[in-house]
């Protein structure tokens, strides 16, 4: 009875292992081996726009949803990939600030139907890995995705337009609770296993940590911040509501009031007992990954049980914003 009992915790801990982790999403090993080698915050991949949607207000997220598929390289799964330009509901295709939304709403859309749609274009901006929608209800331009370019800032079809001047966090521009921000931080864990020849991602705990999200910073790991081509990132000391505090990454991008400041911030060796707002968006945290997979010697491990991705969170910064808290 012992030995029957001993194999069936054995088989216990192997289905466990195998089928009740599940997978959040999944990344195939020679795409992180390209996002490894390009070293940079900004990445470009060619992508073939599919669609495009409505424009959304301010009091949402200020941006059009843009479908597409990668060409060239196998992401992982879910396989596509949505684009999303900050601000299209402030600015016109000009970059100019003043048209109505009613305005815009038609200015963009004829801009993506002339320049975007059914083209296969390089997108430059942050890709983000987020699953806030991975599964459940889809249109034809937002698709279930976990791979999105948020904030996009460049994309060269048959022309090249540039969107980085329009990277700022407005007064009304959406972000989640400070107590569902909060418990987020806390809470959200992601762990990596290399199964079936490709690493698999499970996310658990944190509650609904939603998308927009503002956050007060109070230190800087100053032993361990990065200057990668297309900005900056480091490991940051914040609170969203100003009683509980984390540790999350933090990315500001080239060009952008933030990453000014945070090039000084590093440069200065930490933030001296100043505090910064930051409104900007959840990902999980691309350097953390890379280092927990990536050797000294410049090969990837292989882990065959889960392990930890710490600090599992970062924000992308889009701006200085006013403390909701």
């Amino acid at each position: 009875m012992k030995r029957i009992l001993n194999l069936f915790s054995l088989l216990l801990v192997f289905f466990c292992t195998t089928i009740c982790l599940g997978k959040s999403f999944t990344m195939n090993e020679g795409f992180l081996r390209t996002m490894i080698d390009q070293n940079t915050i900004q990445p470009t991949l060619r992508i073939h726009i599919s669609a495009h949607g409505p424009l959304h207000p301010l009091q949402n997220d200020c941006e059009m949803h843009v479908a597409g598929t990668p060409q060239n390289v196998s992401i992982g799964t879910p396989k596509p990939v949505i684009v999303e330009f900050p601000n299209w509901c402030q600015f016109n295709p000009q970059g100019n600030l003043g048209d109505s939304f009613t305005i815009l709403q038609n200015k963009w859309a004829t801009f993506s139907s002339n320049n975007l749609d059914n083209q296969t274009c390089d997108v430059t901006g942050f890709l983000r890995i987020f699953t806030e929608h991975a599964s459940g209800h889809e249109s034809a331009t937002n698709l279930n995705h976990v791979y999105e370019y948020h904030p996009a800032l460049k994309i060269q079809c048959n022309q090249t337009f540039s969107f980085a001047n329009m990277l700022r966090a407005f007064p009304d521009l959406r972000h989640i609770s400070n107590g569902a921000a909060s418990t987020c931080i806390s809470g959200r864990r992601l762990k990596v296993r290399f199964l079936h020849n490709r690493y698999e991602f499970t996310e658990s705990g944190g509650g609904s940590c939603g998308n927009f999200v503002i956050i007060r910073v109070s230190a800087i790991d100053a032993t361990g911040p990065l200057s990668l081509d297309g900005g900056h990132y480091a490991v940051a000391t914040v609170t969203a509501d100003g009683h509980h505090t984390g540790s999350i990454g933090l990315y500001t991008l080239s060009g952008s009031p933030s990453d000014a400041w945070l090039s000084q911030v590093i440069a200065n060796g930490g933030m001296n007992h100043s505090t910064k707002v930051i409104h900007g968006v959840f990902t999980y945290n691309w350097q953390s990954i890379i280092n927990s997979i990536k050797k000294p010697d410049g090969t990837l491990r292989r882990p065959n049980q889960p392990i930890d991705i710490k600090p599992s969170l970062a924000i992308v910064s889009y701006g200085e914003a006013t403390a909701p808290f």
